[in-house]
């Protein structure tokens, strides 16, 4: 054991081995810098819903002042939530965020609506294998419920064109009894499983589209026979039958054509008919 150092230091080291016939061999220099943990925890820890699929989460950073701060969610319980572990400093994901000194609060996103969510913030000193998290005492943690979702509007994929070649075209229909304003709608093509966009249209603002009516976003190569009837060419056009397709109205998504996140090789089967999103059109019923 190498006696214990004050916070700060470097502390650097050999091992020296010697056999039975006095050979000896030394290795090379090892090191590692000590890391106290924060004296105290982060204070006034809150939560409240900013959204359906939103919550923000507000503190009082520690005094004396740490390097930083962990949050962990789960929409499950405060035993869920696994406390983090010296030296193994945790990545940033959907429930897991590090904030660094003096930010004081973090929206956690992409969540689902009606749910409460738990929350524990940890103070920690230190970065990567030095990493010094304070998870005795009383761990600060903090409870929200998102709001109720709101009604998603009628707005959907109404024909969906994936021909030859650069035929390709994607008609969405305004369900709803009011006009839409098209700077609030958004298409995402998500390509070959990804989970994020490869494309991304969203319509001009200033510009609206009347309660039954459509507008079709087409291949800007795709024959005249398509782009003569098409509105406005986009490269959320490009897609194959292996990709996914998302209409979104003011942030919320309103329909979703494939499985986002899933690649399902060469085409998506529908109502019987395998491979139905490839070389095929398909209007909606």
């Amino acid at each position: 054991d190498i006696p214990e150092q004050a916070d700060g230091t470097t502390v650097y080291y050999v091992i020296y081995a010697l056999d039975d016939d006095s050979d000896d061999a030394t290795s090379s220099e090892q090191s590692y810098t000590v890391t106290d943990e924060p004296t105290n925890h982060p204070t006034d820890f809150n939560a409240e819903s900013s959204s359906s699929s939103a919550i923000l989460v507000i503190w009082e950073d520690a005094v004396p002042a740490a390097d930083g701060y962990l949050i962990k969610g789960s929409a499950t319980s405060y035993a869920a939530i696994v406390d983090p572990v010296d030296g193994t400093p945790e990545s940033d994901a959907l429930l897991v965020q590090n904030i660094a000194a003096g930010v004081q609060s973090h929206t956690f996103t992409g969540l689902q609506a009606s749910t409460p969510y738990y929350f524990k913030i940890f103070a920690y000193n230190g970065t990567g294998a030095s990493i010094n998290y304070k998870t005795d005492g009383t761990v600060p943690e903090t409870t929200a419920i998102t709001a109720v979702a709101p009604p998603v509007p009628k707005v959907f994929i109404s024909e969906y064109i994936e021909g030859s070649s650069n035929n390709k075209a994607i008609e969405i229909y305004n369900g709803e009894n009011t006009a839409l304003d098209l700077s609030k709608l958004t298409v995402s093509l998500f390509s070959n499983g990804s989970s994020t966009p490869s494309s991304t249209w969203t319509g001009n603002i200033g510009e609206t589209l009347q309660p039954g009516r459509t507008i079709v976003l087409y291949n800007s190569s795709a024959d005249l026979n398509i782009s003569n009837y098409g509105n406005e060419s986009s490269s959320v056009s490009n897609h194959n039958g292996d990709d996914a397709l998302a209409v979104y109205y003011d942030s919320q998504m309103t329909d979703v054509f494939g499985e986002i996140g899933n690649d399902p090789g060469t085409a998506w089967d529908v109502a019987g008919t395998n491979d139905a999103t490839v070389e095929h059109t398909l209007l909606r019923k």
